[in-house]
């Protein structure tokens, strides 16, 4: 496992085609740009790589169990 510590809003410190997985996981809510960490996710993943992105609010009712 990598410990990696960045600031998601400027480039990733991976080169193209690097990873299998990328996990955007509430996240994308939070940053003034979220194309550029969908960008950045793309750019990293390898050919046939998938991103698995959670994005809250999507439930119009999301506090009841």
């Amino acid at each position: 496992m990598a410990h990696i510590i960045h600031d998601v809003t400027k480039p990733w410190p991976f080169s193209e085609n690097h990873a299998d997985v990328v996990v955007l996981s509430n996240i994308l809510e939070h940053v003034p740009d979220p194309q550029f960490l969908v960008d950045e996710a793309k750019r990293v993943l390898k050919p046939g790589g998938l991103v698995l992105g959670v994005v809250p609010f999507f439930l119009s009712i999301h506090e009841a169990p």
